[in-house]
């Protein structure tokens, strides 16, 4: 055979051969998704799978546990009031923002007032309340209600801790079928805080929750101390043993 017809056939051999890889592994390349922070491999310049790099969450805030929802119950005072608990089970981050959804149930099922609104919790915290009240409600009755919570906006315990504040001369009473819980709360820290709630969670003798009532104190100068009140009415906690009252705070850096 001579040497050029050899050649052409080696020629023709490299071509149908590049031909037909062309056609299996084409579709593979052109259609290969694009790396992403959610197909479950390390890729781009990710340090952990999905997490990491300049691309993804950092893989700590990928490994974070979820807020959890604790408590969900209602009261009947002059108007419904809503409270939910939550948790923060982890340490070293807190949720900066954190959006959520709270939908009332009426007796027969049906969704009465949905209130959609945002709040935030510290690293750690066990104790963080959300308390909402049905104003001109009345009397009517409420099921259990439902919160449904958005993505967080982490930040590390470093920049985002809970601010201490410490409560000082409480004292409580009934009068006139109210309860009032007084006493002063004083600013810990170096920094002016522009809102300051404060709750209070009322208990029967056998530790049963009755019910929840919360003020505001606004402008809370550095280790400024300030008087505040909270007031319930008797008749939604006749069974109340204000010894076991408990008082809890918020209140964010600006």
């Amino acid at each position: 055979m001579e040497p050029r017809r050899i050649g052409k056939q080696f020629l023709y051999g490299i071509f149908y051969t590049t031909f037909f890889f062309a056609i299996i592994y084409a579709p593979y390349f052109i259609l290969k998704p694009e790396p992403t922070c959610f197909d479950g491999k390390q890729n781009q310049d990710e340090a952990g799978v999905d997490c990491g790099g300049a691309s993804c969450m950092s893989c700590e805030i990928k490994s974070l546990k979820p807020i959890e929802v604790v408590l969900r119950t209602s009261f009947l005072a002059q108007d419904p009031v809503i409270l939910v608990k939550l948790e923060n089970p982890n340490t070293r981050f807190g949720a900066l923002k954190l959006p959520y959804q709270l939908d009332v149930y009426g007796a027969s099922g049906n969704i009465i007032k949905t209130f959609k609104d945002e709040t935030f919790i510290y690293p750690g915290d066990k104790e963080k309340y959300i308390v909402k009240q049905l104003d001109g409600a009345g009397s009517v009755v409420i099921g259990s209600p439902k919160i449904t919570l958005g993505d967080p906006v982490w930040e590390s315990v470093n920049k985002f801790r809970k601010p201490n504040f410490t409560f000082r001369q409480v004292n409580s009473d009934v009068k006139s079928g109210e309860i009032f819980i007084r006493g002063n709360i004083k600013n810990e820290e170096t920094l002016l805080f522009t809102q300051v709630d404060i709750g209070a969670l009322f208990y029967s003798i056998n530790g049963t929750l009755l019910g929840v009532s919360k003020t505001q104190v606004r402008d809370v100068k550095a280790f400024e101390e300030r008087f505040f009140q909270i007031e319930y009415p008797i008749s939604a906690a006749p069974n109340v043993d204000l010894t076991k009252t408990r008082l809890f705070y918020e209140a964010v850096r600006q």
